[in-house]
């Protein structure tokens, strides 16, 4: 493997999408070849973020429950569809978007705003999903599936939080 196929197959090795038998071809070569080594190594202190980061499947039906009084259920798909199309675009894009490099000569800095930089969306996505969660308890307070829902969007923002101070220490 040279360092261009290891680089077409780093999308789906990252999200655990490769076969097997090319994982172990994929990870060997970043084993040996520093510069890919390298690569994945940073990639993988920032991209420790919970892979679940992503909102339950039970969210969109309690949230589809909660506002189906409110709006027609047509509108709501098509709005729950385009937000689930722009937050896999905007992930694709973080996941794919080569670092940027810093001028600064502070051994890591360049992890740190990378690792800033890269939970930014995580984080507006998270404060959303928190919002929406917090007005559907609003019209339905004993929902528990509703609140279980909101602890675990709080649980996974506080997890990131937890992330990006690691990338400053």
């Amino acid at each position: 493997m040279n360092c261009a196929e290891w680089d077409r197959q780093l999308e789906a090795w990252l999200t655990g999408a490769l076969p097997e038998r090319d994982a172990l071809e994929f990870e060997r070569h970043a084993a040996e070849c520093a510069a890919c080594g390298e690569r994945l190594d940073q990639l993988s202190r920032v991209s420790g973020v919970p892979r679940d980061i992503a909102p339950p499947g039970t969210l969109r039906s309690a949230t589809m429950r909660a506002v189906a009084a409110r709006r027609p259920a047509a509108r709501i798909r098509r709005t729950l569809g385009a937000l689930a199309g722009i937050a896999a675009v905007a992930l694709l894009a973080m996941l794919l978007r080569p670092a940027r490099k810093s001028a600064s000569d502070f051994p890591g800095a360049g992890q740190v705003l990378m690792a800033m930089e890269h939970a930014r969306p995580e984080f507006a996505e998270l404060d959303a999903a928190e919002r929406d969660l917090v007005r559907a308890l609003s019209d339905r307070p004993e929902d528990p599936e509703l609140a279980s829902s909101l602890a675990r969007v709080r649980r996974q923002r506080e997890a990131l939080r937890e992330l990006v101070q690691q990338a400053r220490s």
